[in-house]
């Protein structure tokens, strides 16, 4: 079965930051339409869809438990049984402002400074759910290494089948796949306009959200989302 299914932070969908991150991208996976990107001074509309490509495809969301395909004697259905018992007794956790990061080659948004609490939530959720991860193949474990991990995170990628996890977890939510040096100084330029009003905010973690992504490389949706009620 290539399908797999992931669970993620994601704002609500009524939220403007959810709205506006979606126009962004191109994309709203809840309403799993197209949309018309923000137009950017220097930028034709070829690569702006290019350059935003890979997160355009996976939606808008800071990533929590990494995609996986279920694990044998899970469904789908008792995921969301548990997703929802889980929920349902979690405190939500304050993310604080949001300002715009450059990593590596990528933009993102992250957490103006990441609470303890919220790296401690965040493995909860990871640990919690690990039942329902099919285990990693040799060839995606080969794959991930050769991506230039250290030995603590080829260690977490053994344990979790995700590398960034634990103390080694920091969130953010993407903005664009890998940019040059000057596409990337005009996406971080335009990315500060578009989002002036949503980076002078504070956010909470008040929900988990289960995307779902049909075949492999296929558009992920968000298919459901769990308020954190306790």
């Amino acid at each position: 079965m290539s399908e797999r299914y992931a669970i993620y932070y994601a704002p609500a969908t009524n939220d403007s930051l959810w709205q506006k991150a979606s126009q962004w991208l191109g994309r709203d996976c809840h309403q799993k339409g197209e949309l018309a990107q923000p137009s950017i001074n220097g930028m034709t509309p070829v690569d702006q869809y290019r350059f935003t490509a890979s997160p355009r495809r996976y939606g808008f969301h800071a990533t929590i438990k990494a995609p996986f395909h279920l694990a044998p004697n899970t469904n789908i259905d008792s995921l969301r049984r548990e997703l929802r018992a889980f929920a349902n007794v979690q405190k939500p956790v304050e993310i604080g402002a949001l300002k715009l990061h450059q990593i590596g080659k990528f933009i993102a948004m992250v957490p103006a400074q990441q609470s303890e609490e919220l790296t401690k939530f965040a493995q909860k959720v990871v640990r919690h759910f690990d039942r329902y991860r099919a285990p990693l193949s040799q060839e995606k474990r080969q794959e991930r290494i050769a991506s230039g991990l250290n030995e603590r995170q080829i260690e977490l990628l053994d344990k979790w089948g995700y590398p960034y996890v634990s103390e080694q977890f920091k969130m953010h939510l993407t903005l664009t796949g890998q940019v040059d040096e000057l596409a990337g100084k005009m996406l971080f330029e335009a990315a500060q306009h578009w989002f002036a009003e949503e980076l002078e905010r504070t956010y909470t973690f008040n929900n988990l959200a289960l995307y779902h992504e049909p075949e492999q490389g296929a558009p992920v949706v968000r298919l459901e989302d769990f308020p954190l009620k306790g």
